[in-house]
């Protein structure tokens, strides 16, 4: 038998996913990192519901600290972003957006 003749009149009824597991101690790890004053960030592509739950189960983002979420459509320059990130203070969780570093990148660029 052929793979054409068994995968023919077939319908989809389901689709399942499946999340990579984390290592152990990752999130002991990381708030070691926290608790030395190592600066730890989560850089992804995943929408932010993903990004969140990553963050939380692995122990970069806390729900004892309040979270700032930062979008190009919120910060469209270099000093708008580098007031809003200074000036929220250090007890917070950053959710910044991959175009919103972009403008960072952009500066950085400029000034070499």
């Amino acid at each position: 038998m052929t793979e054409t003749e068994i995968e023919s009149e077939m319908r989809l009824i389901g689709v399942v996913g499946e999340a990579d597991k984390m290592q152990e101690d990752v999130h002991k790890c990381t708030q070691e990192f926290i608790a030395a004053g190592i600066k730890v960030w989560i850089v992804t592509g995943d929408k932010d519901s993903t990004a969140k739950a990553v963050g939380f189960s692995c122990g970069i983002l806390s729900r004892e600290r309040s979270m700032i979420k930062i979008d190009y459509n919120q910060v469209n320059d270099k000093d708008a972003l580098m007031d809003k990130i200074i000036g929220s203070g250090t007890d917070k969780d950053f959710m910044i957006s991959g175009t919103a570093i972009q403008v960072l990148i952009d500066s950085v660029k400029q000034m070499t």
